[in-house]
């Protein structure tokens, strides 16, 4: 899996979608990601360069940032801890009931 980020030069919303869009169409692209503010996308998968920047390219002006492997940021959880277990064996609770003669 690649991962490459693209700064890209665009202004209004619609013109985002439609890079989105054609992002979208590019065979490998599993995961696309923009920031509008800081005018970057990236797009992740088995994608050929030369494809990523065509797409854009018709939309807007693109240039390449970065171009590398794709590594998975797992979260740590938390170890939950488990009650402690007392060592005296607990008395049965069963009721005897006597029974009817």
């Amino acid at each position: 899996m690649v991962k490459v980020e693209l700064q890209v030069d665009i202004n209004d919303d619609k013109t985002w979608d439609r890079a989105r869009d054609t992002m979208g169409h590019i065979s490998g692209a599993v995961t696309i990601g923009h920031n509008v503010w800081a005018k970057k996308m990236v797009v992740i998968g088995e994608v050929d360069l030369k494809d990523v920047l065509r797409g854009l390219r018709k939309h807007c002006h693109a240039e390449i940032i970065h171009v590398g492997a794709h590594t998975r940021e797992r979260r740590k959880e938390p170890k939950q801890e488990e009650p402690k277990k007392t060592e005296g064996k607990k008395k049965d609770s069963k009721c005897e009931v006597p029974a009817h003669q």
